[in-house]
């Protein structure tokens, strides 16, 4: 999910990283950890025998559909590469991957309280109902931060138009972790907008909850290009 700056008053604590590192929030009750990035193998090194097979189909294949030029022609049986398939078993090295998201445990009590944002912001008059939904991602937001993040949300959605939103509960900003996510992903040229402050990425990653945080080491343990890809996966989930 993207973040956008919001200039209000009662948006600062996630989407401005401008708290103390040292204020915590009550981090019981959290929901059972399950959210986890999934690898699916989409290329594999079949080996010779396999890419002869793949090979000789297509050719079959061209030479049939050549034919269609001069009249009706069926050539599914020529460019069926289904029997290539016995060549490839699925131990075969895996040479690129595609990256997707299982979320873990629904939290109602982060919903709740960030719709009552929602529906604070757009009595206050900062924007409509959807742009405000879907800039903050309710949904998204339960099934992947912090029990503790719906005390923050409660506190917002309790605020005066123009509240600073000092009295409400703060977040732990994770830098050490920020700096090694930031790093691995500058090394393979990737430049993050939540990189370009000290404070943004520590910040995202404090509200999320550990193991949302953790499966970011599936990530960071890959090549570049794979590498790249995954944290982008996890991103947009987030």
């Amino acid at each position: 999910m993207t973040r956008s700056p919001v200039g209000i008053a009662f948006f600062p604590v996630l989407l401005v990283g401008c708290l103390a590192a040292d204020d915590s929030l009550d981090r019981e009750g959290e929901p059972e950890p399950a959210f986890a990035i999934v690898a699916e193998c989409t290329r594999r090194d079949c080996g010779d025998a396999f890419d002869e097979c793949i090979r000789s189909v297509n050719s079959a294949c061209s030479a049939c559909s050549s034919t269609c030029l001069h009249g009706p022609c069926n050539c599914d049986s020529y460019c069926d590469a289904r029997e290539c398939l016995s060549l490839c078993p699925s131990t075969a090295p895996c040479l690129a991957h595609r990256f997707e998201v299982e979320f873990g445990a629904y939290d109602p009590a982060i919903a709740i309280a960030c719709n009552s944002w929602v529906d604070k912001g757009v009595a206050c008059g900062l924007a409509d109902e959807e742009y405000l939904s879907d800039l903050l991602d309710c949904e998204g937001r339960a099934r992947t931060e912090r029990h503790a993040s719906a005390a923050i949300y409660e506190c917002y959605s309790r605020l005066e138009c123009d509240g600073s939103g000092e009295e409400c509960p703060r977040v732990v900003y994770e830098f050490e972790r920020a700096e090694e996510v930031c790093a691995a992903m500058d090394a393979c040229g990737e430049e993050l907008f939540d990189c370009e402050d000290d404070e943004l990425m520590a910040q995202r990653l404090g509200r999320l909850r550990p193991e949302v945080v953790d499966a970011l080491d599936t990530c960071l343990a890959l090549e570049c290009e794979e590498r790249i890809d995954c944290y982008r996966a996890w991103s947009g989930a987030v």
